[in-house]
């Protein structure tokens, strides 16, 4: 195995590459007991788990979390036909984003690789890389029902440590040749945490597949803690007219003009794709970042933002009993460019 020098990716109540699972005797269990064992381990730590719940003029909201997994309710709504729509802000691995991405009832913006700095990039996957929990043994089928023993284990993660570091060093000599990190990004993106902000009417179905025992481990982790956010959290109720607003807190509403309200949410949902979220709060900049993306027909940040619909049966895009504001908006010119 080559020896580089090794970035430092500490977590907290860890050293060097211990990780804080590393006395739980999981080599001999199928999938399923390794995710309940790890999960059962991580809450112990209050620390670094924890379920935390705010009000604001009794509007609940959730964030639930385990190390760099994490599930944060931004809105959660209901209408008077009783039809909910619920937006979360959800930390998971990379290398999950295509499975993510099949939910067609979902409507997501992410961060993007071609959108965040490549010095930012090589900093997230030098101090906080994404390292499998799970080591599944090699067998046939797309699930690794038992994992490897506890000494190939840390094998394994030495050798997912060096091929993080040569990532790292290939990156930087790609971006010191003047590459753009829209393709320099790409050889780190195995070992990096994704952001995405997702809004759906539709979870039972997700909920199913990916909570199972079948599912990849990483998979089932995100998707246990999306589940529990749904099932903690308390929709507020929202009349037609008024609209569901991620991002948008209550204060603020005093001081923004309605009518620029959902812009000024769906601007915010785009900031996800370069992380923006917590560096930028003037919401006439979020207003206009919105209106000017959407006439270029970049249009997917303003499905999170929905009135509800009279019939809670009928559909609006992939929402069911709710309006998008992007519904409310004619098809841009098809000349000009497809939309997103």
């Amino acid at each position: 195995m080559t020896n580089m020098n090794r970035a430092n990716h500490d977590r907290p109540g860890s050293e060097g590459n211990v990780l804080p699972w590393d006395d739980i005797d999981t080599a001999a269990m199928p999938a399923d007991q390794v995710v309940s064992a790890l999960e059962a381990r991580l809450r112990e730590d209050i620390e670094n788990i924890g379920q935390d719940e705010t009000e604001h003029n009794g509007v609940k909201s959730v964030e639930v979390y385990d190390k760099a997994y994490e599930c944060k309710v931004l809105a959660d709504s209901v209408s008077p036909e009783g039809a909910r729509l619920t937006t979360m802000e959800v930390t998971f691995p990379r290398i999950i984003l295509a499975e993510m991405n099949t939910h067609r009832v979902f409507s997501r913006n992410s961060a993007s690789s071609r959108a965040i700095p490549i010095k930012k990039r090589i900093e997230m996957v030098k101090k906080h890389p994404y390292v499998p929990q799970y080591w599944g043994k090699l067998q046939k089928g797309m699930a690794a029902d038992e994992q490897i023993d506890r000494e190939l284990r840390q094998q394994a993660e030495e050798t997912w440590l060096d091929a993080r570091d040569h990532a790292v060093k290939y990156a930087e000599e790609l971006a010191i040749l003047g590459i753009h990190k829209q393709t320099v990004s790409r050889l780190l993106e195995p070992f990096l945490w994704q952001v995405a902000i997702i809004s759906s009417t539709e979870w039972d179905n997700f909920f199913r597949l990916r909570t199972s025992p079948a599912a990849q481990p990483e998979m089932r982790a995100i998707a246990e803690l999306m589940q529990e956010a749904h099932e903690i959290s308390v929709p507020n109720e929202v009349e037609p007219g008024e609209w569901h607003l991620p991002l948008v807190k209550y204060e603020e509403k005093q001081e923004i003009p309605p009518e620029d309200q959902p812009w000024v949410s769906a601007g915010r949902c785009a900031r996800v794709s370069y992380m923006k979220q917590e560096d930028e709060r003037d919401w006439h900049k979020d207003r206009d970042l919105c209106q000017n993306i959407a006439k270029m027909g970049h249009r997917s940040p303003l499905e999170h933002v929905a009135t509800p619909l009279e019939d809670a049966s009928e559909w609006s895009g992939n929402f069911r009993g709710w309006k998008q504001l992007r519904k409310t908006m004619p098809e841009p010119d098809r000349e000009e460019g497809a939309e997103a």
